[in-house]
Protein backbone atom coordinates (compact mmCIF):
# COMPACT_ATOMS: atom_id res chain seq x y z
CA UNK A 1 0.00 0.00 0.00
CA UNK A 2 1.26 3.78 -0.93
CA UNK A 3 2.17 5.30 2.16
CA UNK A 4 0.29 9.40 2.20
CA UNK A 5 1.90 12.43 2.90
CA UNK A 6 0.98 12.57 6.28
CA UNK A 7 2.74 8.79 7.32
CA UNK A 8 5.98 10.62 5.65
CA UNK A 9 8.29 13.80 7.27
CA UNK A 10 9.47 16.67 5.24
CA UNK A 11 12.71 14.70 4.76
CA UNK A 12 10.93 12.29 3.31
CA UNK A 13 11.44 9.38 5.98
CA UNK A 14 8.69 7.85 7.67
CA UNK A 15 7.33 9.81 10.04
CA UNK A 16 8.05 7.57 13.55
CA UNK A 17 8.00 10.66 15.92
CA UNK A 18 6.82 13.75 15.80
CA UNK A 19 9.23 16.37 14.03
CA UNK A 20 11.50 13.18 13.71
CA UNK A 21 13.96 15.73 12.09
CA UNK A 22 14.21 18.20 15.18
CA UNK A 23 14.82 14.78 17.52
CA UNK A 24 17.88 13.48 15.19
CA UNK A 25 19.21 17.11 15.07
CA UNK A 26 19.56 17.25 18.75
CA UNK A 27 20.17 12.76 19.12
CA UNK A 28 23.72 14.07 16.93
CA UNK A 29 24.37 16.26 19.25
CA UNK A 30 24.48 13.23 22.20
CA UNK A 31 27.43 12.51 23.76
CA UNK A 32 27.80 8.70 23.54
CA UNK A 33 30.29 7.28 26.78
CA UNK A 34 32.24 3.70 25.67
CA UNK A 35 33.09 1.60 28.80
CA UNK A 36 36.80 0.60 27.19
CA UNK A 37 37.47 -1.63 30.43
CA UNK A 38 37.43 -5.07 29.00
CA UNK A 39 39.53 -3.44 26.53
CA UNK A 40 42.11 -2.21 28.37
CA UNK A 41 42.31 -5.42 30.47
CA UNK A 42 42.37 -7.16 26.84
CA UNK A 43 45.85 -5.40 25.64
CA UNK A 44 47.03 -5.54 29.08
CA UNK A 45 47.28 -9.14 28.68
CA UNK A 46 48.32 -9.14 25.02
CA UNK A 47 51.25 -6.73 25.85
CA UNK A 48 51.99 -9.53 28.72
CA UNK A 49 51.97 -12.10 26.64
CA UNK A 50 54.39 -9.99 23.49
CA UNK A 51 57.00 -9.30 26.60
CA UNK A 52 57.12 -13.20 27.24
CA UNK A 53 57.25 -13.91 23.24
CA UNK A 54 60.12 -11.33 23.00
CA UNK A 55 61.87 -12.80 25.87
CA UNK A 56 61.47 -15.83 24.43
CA UNK A 57 63.52 -15.13 21.29
CA UNK A 58 65.93 -12.51 23.11
CA UNK A 59 67.48 -15.41 24.75
CA UNK A 60 67.69 -17.62 22.14
CA UNK A 61 69.41 -15.06 19.75
CA UNK A 62 71.71 -14.33 22.54
CA UNK A 63 72.45 -17.76 23.29
CA UNK A 64 73.79 -18.53 20.15
CA UNK A 65 75.22 -15.26 19.25
CA UNK A 66 77.22 -15.01 22.48
CA UNK A 67 78.04 -19.11 23.48
CA UNK A 68 77.77 -20.89 20.20
CA UNK A 69 80.15 -17.95 17.94
CA UNK A 70 82.90 -18.26 20.51
CA UNK A 71 82.87 -21.76 20.29
CA UNK A 72 82.77 -21.76 16.63
CA UNK A 73 85.82 -19.26 16.47
CA UNK A 74 87.60 -21.59 18.81
CA UNK A 75 86.89 -24.27 16.55
CA UNK A 76 88.60 -21.93 13.46
CA UNK A 77 91.36 -21.15 15.43
CA UNK A 78 92.16 -24.27 16.06
CA UNK A 79 91.90 -25.58 12.24
CA UNK A 80 92.39 -22.75 10.50
CA UNK A 81 95.18 -21.01 12.53
CA UNK A 82 98.48 -20.22 10.11
CA UNK A 83 95.41 -19.36 7.43
CA UNK A 84 94.09 -16.56 9.62
CA UNK A 85 97.61 -15.48 11.08
CA UNK A 86 98.60 -14.51 7.82
CA UNK A 87 95.37 -13.09 6.97
CA UNK A 88 96.25 -10.83 10.08
CA UNK A 89 99.23 -9.98 8.55
CA UNK A 90 98.24 -9.03 5.13
CA UNK A 91 95.20 -6.98 6.40
CA UNK A 92 98.04 -5.06 8.89
CA UNK A 93 100.54 -4.18 5.57
CA UNK A 94 97.35 -2.84 3.28
CA UNK A 95 96.35 -0.95 6.22
CA UNK A 96 99.65 1.03 6.86
CA UNK A 97 100.16 1.54 3.02
CA UNK A 98 96.37 2.55 3.09
CA UNK A 99 97.51 5.29 5.52
CA UNK A 100 100.64 6.01 4.54
CA UNK A 101 98.77 7.11 0.67
CA UNK A 102 95.65 8.91 2.16
CA UNK A 103 98.66 10.60 4.38
CA UNK A 104 100.67 11.67 1.01
CA UNK A 105 96.88 12.51 -0.89
CA UNK A 106 96.37 15.47 1.86
CA UNK A 107 99.60 16.83 1.91
CA UNK A 108 99.43 17.06 -1.93
CA UNK A 109 96.05 18.35 -1.37
CA UNK A 110 96.43 21.32 1.19
CA UNK A 111 100.24 21.92 0.87
CA UNK A 112 99.49 22.43 -3.21
CA UNK A 113 102.11 20.48 -4.01
CA UNK A 114 102.98 17.33 -6.20
CA UNK A 115 101.93 14.05 -5.12
CA UNK A 116 106.13 12.93 -5.05
CA UNK A 117 106.68 15.95 -3.32
CA UNK A 118 104.61 14.71 -0.90
CA UNK A 119 105.23 10.93 -0.55
CA UNK A 120 108.76 12.25 -0.14
CA UNK A 121 107.99 14.73 2.49
CA UNK A 122 105.95 11.95 4.52
CA UNK A 123 108.64 9.38 4.16
CA UNK A 124 111.19 11.63 5.48
CA UNK A 125 108.96 11.66 8.38
CA UNK A 126 108.34 8.21 8.64
CA UNK A 127 112.01 7.81 8.74
CA UNK A 128 112.65 9.97 11.61
CA UNK A 129 109.71 8.11 13.50
CA UNK A 130 107.32 11.09 14.11
CA UNK A 131 104.08 10.94 14.19
CA UNK A 132 101.77 11.59 11.61
CA UNK A 133 100.45 14.71 10.94
CA UNK A 134 97.29 15.98 11.59
CA UNK A 135 95.12 17.98 9.09
CA UNK A 136 92.31 18.92 10.96
CA UNK A 137 93.04 22.64 10.72
CA UNK A 138 92.73 22.45 7.12
CA UNK A 139 89.94 19.88 7.34
CA UNK A 140 87.69 22.68 9.84
CA UNK A 141 89.05 25.97 7.67
CA UNK A 142 87.43 24.12 4.05
CA UNK A 143 84.07 23.17 5.65
CA UNK A 144 83.58 26.65 7.41
CA UNK A 145 84.11 28.39 3.88
CA UNK A 146 82.16 25.45 2.29
CA UNK A 147 79.22 25.93 4.89
CA UNK A 148 79.58 29.46 5.48
CA UNK A 149 76.53 31.09 3.62
CA UNK A 150 74.22 28.04 4.64
CA UNK A 151 75.39 28.32 8.30
CA UNK A 152 73.63 32.02 8.32
CA UNK A 153 70.30 32.22 9.44
CA UNK A 154 68.06 33.55 6.45
CA UNK A 155 65.90 36.62 7.42
CA UNK A 156 61.97 36.24 7.22
CA UNK A 157 61.44 39.38 5.79
CA UNK A 158 63.73 38.75 2.82
CA UNK A 159 62.49 35.43 2.33
CA UNK A 160 58.93 37.04 1.94
CA UNK A 161 59.93 39.52 -0.44
CA UNK A 162 61.75 36.89 -2.60
CA UNK A 163 58.60 34.10 -3.05
CA UNK A 164 56.34 37.36 -3.29
CA UNK A 165 58.73 38.69 -6.18
CA UNK A 166 58.92 34.98 -7.52
CA UNK A 167 54.75 34.84 -7.49
CA UNK A 168 53.72 38.33 -8.65
CA UNK A 169 57.33 39.95 -10.12
CA UNK A 170 59.08 42.82 -8.85
CA UNK A 171 57.77 46.21 -8.31
CA UNK A 172 60.20 47.57 -11.05
CA UNK A 173 57.88 45.66 -13.58
CA UNK A 174 54.46 46.40 -12.05
CA UNK A 175 52.45 48.48 -14.37
CA UNK A 176 49.87 49.42 -12.47
CA UNK A 177 49.43 51.94 -9.29
CA UNK A 178 52.42 51.48 -7.20
CA UNK A 179 50.05 51.56 -3.77
CA UNK A 180 48.42 48.70 -4.74
CA UNK A 181 51.99 46.70 -5.19
CA UNK A 182 53.02 47.41 -1.30
CA UNK A 183 49.32 46.98 0.10
CA UNK A 184 48.95 43.34 -1.46
CA UNK A 185 52.60 42.82 -0.31
CA UNK A 186 51.76 44.14 2.95
CA UNK A 187 48.74 41.20 3.12
CA UNK A 188 50.88 38.60 1.90
CA UNK A 189 53.82 39.34 4.15
CA UNK A 190 51.12 39.27 7.59
CA UNK A 191 49.81 36.31 6.29
CA UNK A 192 53.11 34.60 5.96
CA UNK A 193 54.31 35.74 8.85
CA UNK A 194 51.25 34.26 10.73
CA UNK A 195 52.24 30.65 8.80
CA UNK A 196 55.39 30.76 9.40
CA UNK A 197 54.53 32.11 13.23
CA UNK A 198 56.27 35.75 13.91
CA UNK A 199 56.39 35.79 17.44
CA UNK A 200 56.61 39.80 17.42
CA UNK A 201 53.26 40.05 15.55
CA UNK A 202 51.25 37.02 16.61
CA UNK A 203 49.76 36.44 19.76
CA UNK A 204 50.29 32.91 19.57
CA UNK A 205 53.59 32.67 20.80
CA UNK A 206 52.60 33.07 24.75
CA UNK A 207 50.29 30.16 24.57
CA UNK A 208 52.30 28.39 22.57
CA UNK A 209 55.48 28.91 25.55
CA UNK A 210 52.77 28.08 27.91
CA UNK A 211 51.88 24.19 26.33
CA UNK A 212 55.83 23.92 25.95
CA UNK A 213 56.55 24.72 29.81
CA UNK A 214 54.27 22.62 30.27
CA UNK A 215 55.11 19.99 28.30
CA UNK A 216 58.58 20.53 29.62
CA UNK A 217 57.57 19.74 33.39
CA UNK A 218 55.58 16.24 32.25
CA UNK A 219 58.75 15.24 30.38
CA UNK A 220 61.42 16.06 33.32
CA UNK A 221 58.76 14.37 36.35
CA UNK A 222 57.87 11.12 33.62
CA UNK A 223 62.42 11.24 33.02
CA UNK A 224 62.59 11.30 37.00
CA UNK A 225 60.62 8.44 37.87
CA UNK A 226 61.88 6.47 34.63
CA UNK A 227 65.38 7.20 36.12
CA UNK A 228 64.63 5.71 39.59
CA UNK A 229 63.46 2.70 37.98
CA UNK A 230 66.08 2.53 35.27
CA UNK A 231 69.39 4.06 36.04
CA UNK A 232 72.28 1.28 35.88
CA UNK A 233 73.95 3.27 39.11
CA UNK A 234 70.59 3.19 41.12
CA UNK A 235 69.71 -0.19 40.03
CA UNK A 236 72.63 -2.34 39.52
CA UNK A 237 71.20 -5.75 38.94
CA UNK A 238 69.26 -4.44 35.68
CA UNK A 239 67.84 -6.57 32.65
CA UNK A 240 68.66 -7.11 29.46
CA UNK A 241 65.06 -5.50 28.51
CA UNK A 242 65.57 -2.61 31.05
CA UNK A 243 68.82 -1.80 29.80
CA UNK A 244 67.53 -1.23 26.51
CA UNK A 245 64.39 0.44 27.75
CA UNK A 246 66.99 2.88 29.85
CA UNK A 247 68.45 3.38 26.26
CA UNK A 248 65.40 4.52 24.09
CA UNK A 249 64.01 6.55 27.49
CA UNK A 250 67.30 8.84 26.93
CA UNK A 251 66.90 9.14 23.35
CA UNK A 252 63.24 10.04 23.91
CA UNK A 253 64.77 12.71 26.40
CA UNK A 254 67.23 14.13 24.13
CA UNK A 255 64.16 14.02 21.71
CA UNK A 256 61.78 15.81 23.92
CA UNK A 257 59.46 13.13 23.28
CA UNK A 258 56.29 13.44 25.65
CA UNK A 259 54.59 10.78 24.01
CA UNK A 260 57.24 7.99 23.48
CA UNK A 261 58.11 8.66 27.05
CA UNK A 262 54.91 8.28 28.62
CA UNK A 263 54.88 4.50 26.33
CA UNK A 264 58.15 3.64 28.24
CA UNK A 265 56.74 4.62 31.84
CA UNK A 266 54.14 1.97 30.69
CA UNK A 267 56.48 -0.30 29.54
CA UNK A 268 58.62 0.04 33.07
CA UNK A 269 55.37 -0.32 35.03
CA UNK A 270 54.32 -3.27 33.07
CA UNK A 271 57.66 -4.97 33.47
CA UNK A 272 57.45 -4.45 37.31
CA UNK A 273 53.55 -5.57 37.78
CA UNK A 274 52.90 -2.22 39.02
CA UNK A 275 49.39 -0.15 38.29
CA UNK A 276 50.70 2.87 35.67
CA UNK A 277 49.11 6.23 35.46
CA UNK A 278 49.75 6.04 31.72
CA UNK A 279 47.56 2.71 31.18
CA UNK A 280 45.17 4.52 28.86
CA UNK A 281 43.84 2.42 25.98
CA UNK A 282 45.61 4.37 23.24
CA UNK A 283 48.96 4.34 24.89
CA UNK A 284 48.64 -0.01 25.81
CA UNK A 285 47.89 -0.11 21.68
CA UNK A 286 51.47 1.79 21.08
CA UNK A 287 53.45 0.33 23.14
CA UNK A 288 51.74 -3.71 21.69
CA UNK A 289 52.45 -2.34 18.09
CA UNK A 290 56.19 -1.32 19.83
CA UNK A 291 56.06 -4.61 20.75
CA UNK A 292 55.32 -6.43 17.94
CA UNK A 293 58.02 -4.42 15.78
CA UNK A 294 60.98 -5.37 18.36
CA UNK A 295 59.52 -9.12 17.92
CA UNK A 296 59.63 -8.89 14.01
CA UNK A 297 63.02 -7.05 14.04
CA UNK A 298 64.53 -9.78 16.28
CA UNK A 299 62.78 -12.65 14.46
CA UNK A 300 63.96 -11.28 11.19
CA UNK A 301 67.58 -11.52 12.95
CA UNK A 302 67.37 -14.66 13.88
CA UNK A 303 66.11 -16.05 10.92
CA UNK A 304 70.01 -14.19 9.51
CA UNK A 305 71.58 -15.83 12.08
CA UNK A 306 70.08 -19.23 11.12
CA UNK A 307 71.91 -19.29 7.84
CA UNK A 308 75.00 -18.56 9.15
CA UNK A 309 77.64 -21.12 10.45
CA UNK A 310 77.80 -20.87 14.20
CA UNK A 311 74.04 -21.12 14.85
CA UNK A 312 73.95 -23.95 16.74
CA UNK A 313 77.09 -25.20 16.50
CA UNK A 314 77.95 -27.77 19.79
CA UNK A 315 75.32 -29.73 18.16
CA UNK A 316 75.68 -29.73 14.52
CA UNK A 317 80.12 -29.92 14.57
CA UNK A 318 79.09 -33.85 15.95
CA UNK A 319 77.60 -34.48 12.00
CA UNK A 320 80.81 -35.57 10.23
CA UNK A 321 79.43 -34.13 6.08
CA UNK A 322 78.90 -31.02 8.08
CA UNK A 323 82.14 -30.41 9.31
CA UNK A 324 83.73 -31.31 5.94
CA UNK A 325 81.73 -29.22 3.70
CA UNK A 326 82.10 -26.60 6.03
CA UNK A 327 86.17 -26.91 6.10
CA UNK A 328 85.77 -26.53 2.26
CA UNK A 329 83.85 -23.26 2.38
CA UNK A 330 86.11 -22.03 4.91
CA UNK A 331 89.40 -22.85 3.03
CA UNK A 332 88.21 -21.33 -0.08
CA UNK A 333 86.59 -17.97 1.88
CA UNK A 334 90.41 -17.89 2.82
CA UNK A 335 91.95 -18.38 -0.16
CA UNK A 336 89.61 -15.26 -1.79
CA UNK A 337 90.22 -13.04 1.06
CA UNK A 338 94.46 -13.52 0.69
CA UNK A 339 93.86 -13.04 -3.14
CA UNK A 340 92.35 -9.52 -2.66
CA UNK A 341 94.55 -8.60 0.05
CA UNK A 342 97.17 -9.42 -1.94
CA UNK A 343 95.79 -7.40 -5.35
CA UNK A 344 95.06 -4.28 -3.04
CA UNK A 345 98.84 -4.72 -1.88
CA UNK A 346 100.10 -4.74 -5.31
CA UNK A 347 98.26 -1.82 -6.39
CA UNK A 348 99.41 0.79 -3.48
CA UNK A 349 103.05 -0.62 -3.89
CA UNK A 350 102.57 0.31 -7.57
CA UNK A 351 101.39 3.95 -6.78
CA UNK A 352 104.59 4.09 -4.42
CA UNK A 353 106.61 3.11 -7.08
CA UNK A 354 105.33 5.53 -9.08
CA UNK A 355 106.08 8.35 -6.53
CA UNK A 356 109.68 6.80 -6.47
CA UNK A 357 110.49 6.68 -9.60
CA UNK A 358 113.05 9.82 -10.69
CA UNK A 359 112.80 11.35 -13.58
CA UNK A 360 114.83 11.43 -16.10
CA UNK A 361 116.63 13.28 -18.94
CA UNK A 362 115.58 12.60 -22.41
CA UNK A 363 118.04 12.51 -25.10
CA UNK A 364 117.60 14.10 -27.91
CA UNK A 365 116.52 11.60 -30.94
CA UNK A 366 119.85 10.74 -33.37
CA UNK A 367 118.82 11.96 -37.14
CA UNK A 368 117.95 9.13 -39.27
CA UNK A 369 120.11 10.94 -42.27
CA UNK A 370 122.99 12.60 -42.08
CA UNK A 371 124.91 14.94 -44.23
CA UNK A 372 128.18 14.07 -44.65
CA UNK A 373 129.01 16.78 -46.86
Amino acid sequence: MKQSRNDRCACGSERKYKHCCIYAKYRSQALIFIDTSKDRKKELSNCKKDFKKLDKLQTELSKNSADEKQSFDAWINSEFQSDRLKIIELTKSTDDLRALIHEVFLESKYEKISQAEAYKRVSKRRELKMPPRDFSEFKESEFQEEHEECDKEPNLDEVIRETFENMFGSKSRWRGDPRIYEQIFENFRQSAKKEFGDESEDGLSNSLGKEKLSNKDQIKTIYRSLARSLHPDMNPNLTLRKQELWIEVQKAYQERDLESLEIYALHADLLDDKDSQFSSLSLLQELRLKMKNKIRQIQSQIRAAKKQAYWNFSERKKDKSFISTLKKDISYQFRMDKLNLEDQILHFKSQINFWERKKTKRTPARPLFEDFA
